[in-house]
């Protein structure tokens, strides 16, 4: 009932090894990702990047606009239904 993404971006290329062996929570490649070639000149996306760049519609998660808010009002109302 409920996705959980993590983003994780850096001007360096990121390394995945040892995420398993971390908490057992990574069991494959990233889900989506867009990283620069090696001429350092184009950007390459991979996985459902392509797909997810066409749904938001050229919207970007800045300070000025993270709907973080209601992202996770289905966490909490979840939460409170269980409580009662």
């Amino acid at each position: 009932m409920r996705d959980t993404f993590v983003v994780a971006c850096s001007l360096k290329r990121l390394s995945f090894d040892g995420l398993f062996e971390s908490g057992s929570y990574w069991h494959n490649k990233p889900f989506a990702s867009t990283e620069r070639s090696a001429d350092g000149e184009t950007l390459v996306d991979s996985g459902e990047m392509p797909a997810l760049l066409q749904l938001s519609r050229g919207i970007e998660l800045t300070d000025d606009f993270a709907p973080v808010d209601n992202l996770l009002a289905p966490v909490f109302a979840s939460r409170n239904a269980e409580d009662d």
